[in-house]
C-alpha cells in the first residue's frame, strides 16, 4: 500500500482480503485506488522590495503514459524595479535586459521503481538559474541525476552528482 502511494499517481490507495474469515489456501486480494489528477498547473505571483515583482508557474503530469513516469516543468521569473540601495540601481540599470531578469527554470523526469530494485527511484533534472548580487550576476547551467532509496517512511538516503556550469 505504501509503495503504491509512493508512485505518486494515486489520492488513496486501500488494499483488503475477500473473505478473510474464510480458511482458504487461496485468498484474493482486492486493491482499490483513486488516481489524482494526471496534469497540475500552479501559478504564483508576488512583489517584494529584495526581488520586485515575481511570477512564476510549475506544470506537471504525474503519469506519463501510464507508467507512472512524472514529468515537470517550473519556471520562476522576478525583475526588479523597487531599489533601496544606490549601488544596486545603477549595475542593473547598465545590464542588458536578459541579465536584467532573474529567473529559475527546470525541468525534471521521475522514474518510479524499477522491478530489480525496489525503494529506489530515479530522477533526472535540467536548470537554467540567473541571480542578481549587489556587484555581480551569476548565471548557473545545471543537470543532476538523483537516485533515492526509501526503505522506510522516515528515513531516505540520496545520491546526487551532478554537472554545473557557472
Amino acid at each position: 500500500q505504501e509503495r503504491l502511494m509512493a508512485l505518486g499517481v494515486f489520492r488513496s490507495v486501500a488494499i483488503s482480503i475477500k473473505d478473510p474469515e474464510l480458511p482458504e489456501r487461496v485468498k484474493i486480494v482486492e486493491v482499490n485506488v483513486a488516481e489524482h489528477k494526471n496534469q497540475f498547473l500552479d501559478v504564483r505571483g508576488g512583489i517584494s522590495t529584495a526581488e520586485g515583482i515575481r511570477t512564476g508557474f510549475e506544470y506537471g503530469i504525474r503519469n506519463t503514459g501510464g507508467r507512472a513516469i512524472a514529468l515537470s516543468l517550473r519556471v520562476q521569473l522576478a525583475a526588479q524595479f523597487l531599489f533601496l540601495n544606490e549601488q544596486r540601481k545603477a549595475n542593473l540599470e547598465s545590464l542588458p535586459v536578459r541579465d536584467r531578469l532573474e529567473r529559475w527554470i527546470g525541468f525534471g523526469l521521475m522514474f518510479p521503481e524499477f522491478a530489480k530494485l525496489p525503494y529506489v527511484r530515479t530522477s533526472l533534472n535540467v536548470m537554467h538559474v540567473r541571480d542578481n548580487e549587489l556587484t555581480f550576476g551569476l548565471d548557473q547551467n545545471r543537470f543532476d541525476l538523483t537516485i533515492t532509496r526509501r526503505k522506510t517512511r522516515t528515513h531516505s538516503l540520496f545520491f546526487t552528482p551532478a554537472v554545473e556550469n557557472n
